[in-house]
């Protein structure tokens, strides 16, 4: 059975158990907000609180949220950088201070630094751009994604009950 299989028959056993088509899809908008996320490490925390305090279905903000992994974190987190970059640097025209340089690095992780400095060719990256980046791509991604799945959910819920 192929992975696409397994999450429809995952999400409907999910709507025959109970579930809201809402309650599905603001689950689904969560776990994209949780991906692209500027706060590696912390995601699982996110997940775990977002399903405690928001009351929403667990499987899915963790399956949608573990699109960003190990193998796909490079891409999201150069994607957060680089549109960070545009809003604040671009688009805001300011210069802030906070950076993460290669040389503040040197000292206490050598070979971290060198790769940083190979990486990203100048060795410093811009804080704020990265949050920034990350926090509004995730809600821009959120918003979208909401009505999207909803609608699919829509069809496929009212496909189950006249079967």
């Amino acid at each position: 059975m192929n992975i696409f299989k397994k999450i429809s028959s995952s999400i409907t056993n999910s709507l025959l158990n109970g579930y809201s088509v809402h309650g599905i899809s603001l689950a689904t908008s969560v776990g994209v907000y949780i991906a692209f996320s500027p706060f590696p490490g912390l995601h699982s925390v996110m997940i775990l609180a977002s399903a405690f305090l928001f009351r929403i279905h667990l499987p899915t903000v963790f399956l949608i949220a573990s699109i960003n992994n190990p193998w796909t974190m490079i891409p999201f987190y150069s994607f957060d950088y680089l549109f960070g970059y545009a809003i604040v640097h671009d688009l805001c025209c300011l210069s802030p201070s906070l950076t993460f340089s290669a040389s503040n690095l040197h000292a206490y992780w050598p070979v971290l630094a060198n790769t940083l400095s190979k990486c990203i060719g100048s060795g410093s990256i811009c804080v704020w751009s990265f949050l920034v980046g990350g926090n509004v791509a995730g809600i821009i991604a959120a918003l979208g994604c909401y009505p999207l799945v909803k609608k699919l959910l829509h069809r496929k819920h009212s496909n189950l009950k006249q079967s």
